[in-house]
């Protein structure tokens, strides 16, 4: 790989052995110590990696280090520092360079290049591990999250109004949905639920077949039923009313209606 490299300090020495002997790797341009001009090449270059060639200019360097090392970090820069061991023994005594990458005088090209390798190479595995453990947090969070959450159970032979409910509810609730009476009673027989929203007028086995089935079983007789009807008349709705559900919603469904009934009837639930 090679990387694009901003190169600074008074260093000339290592400067040439940079351009001249590491250009295979190293895609060098150099900067002046101004803090205006290291931010205008950050920004334009993009390099990869910045050095920082010190001799005899601890505080200017340790300065220039506190002013972009943000930038530095927010754009995964890697900052390294060379120069001899007396320079880097006093840039240590101005600041704290423990997470730079410092390599010390005399050293071979190799040995740079090596170093600066094993270097990103690290970063990147922390990087990666770092990342990997924060989704692992977030899925067991969001795991937790649902095992506390309390459960709806969608039932209508129209699968976009499945689709859409579920979309309309599922950031709050556990959601499971059926297409038609038969599997919704057999879900309940191996699973539970807090609600059922369950549509009036489906073929074949209709939504008061099946609320009459789930009122008679004694597992099931006590879950609230809340219907989706598209009927509107006031004779047909008595008539829906009269199986005494704990609700019903008329169609198309309202979001924020369907949202207070399903946290209404959850909230008397726990009561």
């Amino acid at each position: 790989m090679r990387y694009n490299t901003l190169v600074a300090g008074s260093q000339n020495a290592i400067i040439d052995e940079l351009f001249t002997h590491l250009g295979d790797r190293l895609r060098c341009i150099t900067t002046s110590l101004r803090i205006k001009d290291v931010t205008r090449h950050i920004r334009i270059f993009e390099p990869d990696i910045f050095i920082l060639c010190i001799k005899d200019q601890e505080r200017e360097i340790a300065n220039l280090i506190t002013q972009v090392r943000s930038n530095l970090d927010r754009n995964d820069i890697v900052l390294c520092i060379i120069g001899d061991k007396e320079d880097i023994e006093e840039l240590q005594s101005l600041m704290d360079i423990s997470e730079c990458l410092v390599l010390k005088r005399p050293l071979t090209n190799a040995a740079i290049i090596t170093a600066i390798d094993d270097y990103i190479d690290e970063r990147r595995r922390i990087k990666e591990e770092a990342e990997r453990r924060a989704e692992e947090e977030r899925r067991e969070k969001e795991e937790q999250e649902k095992c506390g959450r309390k459960h709806v159970l969608i039932v209508d032979d129209d699968p976009n109004m499945l689709k859409l409910i579920r979309e309309q509810l599922e950031d709050t609730y556990n959601v499971a949905t059926a297409i038609n009476g038969s599997l919704a009673l057999r879900f309940l027989t191996k699973k539970t639920t807090d609600l059922i929203l369950l549509d009036y007028e489906m073929p074949g086995q209709s939504g008061a077949d099946v609320f009459n089935i789930i009122r008679g079983s004694e597992s099931t007789k006590r879950i609230p039923v809340v219907f989706l009807t598209g009927v509107s008349e006031p004779e047909k709705v008595k008539k829906v009313l009269s199986l005494k559900p704990e609700g019903y919603l008329l169609k198309p469904v309202d979001r924020n209606k369907l949202r207070y009934i399903v946290a209404k009837i959850m909230e008397e639930s726990n009561g």
